[in-house]
């Protein structure tokens, strides 16, 4: 469980820079951040106004059966409380709303789509 949630930090600071990967995580919109979590992430993506174009997504955690939506909850809470200026959560059944928003190819969201996802 914990590498998971390396896992998913690592790879947004191995893409965007880890001052960048921190500006994702301190976003307003924790939805976007359960999404990303969820359903991984692929460019162009533009952060603090740079864009980052990368060849793989960034890969998502629904697809792993043994991480509960509680769990995801969890890595949410602890990464915005290690990482964000205001600490932010989303309880276990609003991970599982976001569960079923699925990218268009079900595979990882556009940045795009992730901004319709939230509208």
């Amino acid at each position: 469980f914990l590498l998971d949630l390396c896992a998913v930090f690592q790879v947004g600071a191995t893409f965007f820079g880890p001052e960048n990967a921190v500006l994702i995580v301190q976003s307003e919109n924790v939805e976007r951040l359960g999404l990303v979590i969820l359903h991984g992430l692929k460019g162009p993506v533009h952060v603090n106004g740079k864009e980052y174009n990368f060849n793989s997504p960034m890969p998502g955690l629904a697809s792993n059966h043994t991480i509960s939506d509680k769990d995801i909850s969890d890595i949410i809470a602890y990464i915005t409380n290690a990482f964000a200026d205001k600490p932010k959560g989303l309880s276990a059944d609003k991970i599982k709303e976001l569960r079923a928003k699925t990218p268009k190819d079900g595979a990882s969201y556009t940045e795009e789509e992730l901004l319709e996802a939230m509208d």
